[in-house]
């Protein structure tokens, strides 16, 4: 196969269909210049093309195909790949990626399925609540329900119900933390509290204390015996 004809044909059928937004079809939007590798073009008007889910999966499919010869290129093709299949970075493997998409290039029921996933997933966002459904389930959050009961009472799934909490500020991303939080977590460092009793009064485990204060420039071994030290 032509993997950059195969690609042209798709990018260049959408235009040609001058597809827009919001008239019954769901689309999505792709730059067919990759932003990673051209960043100069991404907010260019014309580097932008409506696709459908389908097509949108498998051109991401064909794009580490066509930038195989450049090793750099071709891992950010595959890292957009798995950004595409909502794959977890502990979980992205080139070698094995690569092998899952020879596979899905030719497996055209494996690609609609995550297409379809994915136009699921966009159309569960576009879900809207009313000022008062907002109270309510912000009410019942703090008063300790979960998302998959909340959700279960609005007929919705409960990443639904967790997405819009955190559009709205009430809920913490996994592995986030407030700047109340992040203070509070400082500051016990800093006072010379051990990261296991951290990690006890967070509910999280000390290696993921230990990459947050590590990330934020606080933790080190060195600072570490400094502040023993004192």
């Amino acid at each position: 196969m032509n993997y950059q004809k195969e690609y042209n044909h798709i990018i260049y059928k959408a235009i040609k269909e001058n597809r827009t937004k919001g008239h019954g079809t769901y689309y999505e939007s792709h730059h067919w210049l990759p932003k990673s590798i051209f960043p100069q073009y991404e907010k260019c008007k014309w580097n932008k093309v409506l696709l459908t889910p389908y097509e949108h999966v498998y051109v991401h499919c064909l794009l580490p195909k066509i930038f195989i010869n450049n090793k750099n290129n071709e891992i950010k093709m595959l890292y957009a790949f798995n950004m595409m299949i909502g794959r977890n970075k502990s979980e992205r493997i080139p070698e094995k990626d690569r092998l899952e998409i020879d596979a899905l290039i030719n497996d055209s029921h494996k690609i609609y399925l995550i297409a379809e996933n994915r136009e699921n997933y966009s159309k569960s966002c576009d879900i809207q609540f009313t000022k008062e459904d907002k109270e309510y389930i912000i009410r019942l959050i703090t008063e300790g329900k979960s998302c998959v009961y909340i959700g279960n009472l609005f007929s919705v799934s409960r990443t639904t119900i967790k997405r819009r909490l955190i559009k709205w500020g009430v809920f913490v991303p996994r592995g986030e933390y407030t700047p109340t939080q992040k203070w509070e977590m400082i500051k016990m460092y800093e006072d010379n509290k051990s990261i296991v009793a951290i990690s006890k009064l967070f509910n999280v485990g000390p290696s993921t204390i230990t990459r947050r204060l590590i990330k934020w420039g606080i933790h080190s071994p060195k600072t570490r015996i400094k502040l023993l030290r004192r």
